[in-house]
């Protein structure tokens, strides 16, 4: 089951992208780490996964991109909760085997959309383990 509080690491290049999405993260009594690519992302999660409950991720960044980073968090993890984002066509980006992700977005998108694929994403997630 969620932690009473949620934690969301969002990996993205863009810093108005991460503070913005801490921002309304926080508003709404969800935990969040930050990271800037892919690379710094999965070392997060990698010494973090235990208490990260989802990881809301770009898919184009430098270093190691959100589709790379996803491949190793599903071998970390093979159910993790992840969220990507994309300014592109998701279809195009994101290879089949991937598209088990819990949801997409695609920039640019309003609060409501991220809190509402967040929600649905730990509530797919409570269900699942409820059902082990």
């Amino acid at each position: 089951m969620a932690s009473p509080s949620p934690t969301i690491l969002v990996v993205d290049d863009e810093p108005t992208i991460r503070t913005w999405c801490k921002t309304i993260l926080e508003r709404n009594g969800f935990t969040s780490m930050l990271a800037e690519n892919g690379q710094e992302g999965l070392n997060l999660y990698r010494e973090r996964h235990a208490g990260i409950d989802l990881v809301l991720s770009d898919i184009k960044m430098p270093v190691m991109g959100g589709v790379d980073m996803v491949r190793q968090i599903f071998k970390v993890t093979p159910h993790a909760n992840v969220i990507v984002m994309t300014g592109f066509g998701f279809d195009d980006l994101m290879p089949d085997d991937l598209k088990k992700l819990c949801a997409s977005l695609s920039k640019p998108f309003q609060a409501q959309e991220l809190l509402s694929g967040i929600k649905k994403c730990l509530k797919y997630e409570e269900q699942r383990q409820l059902s082990s």
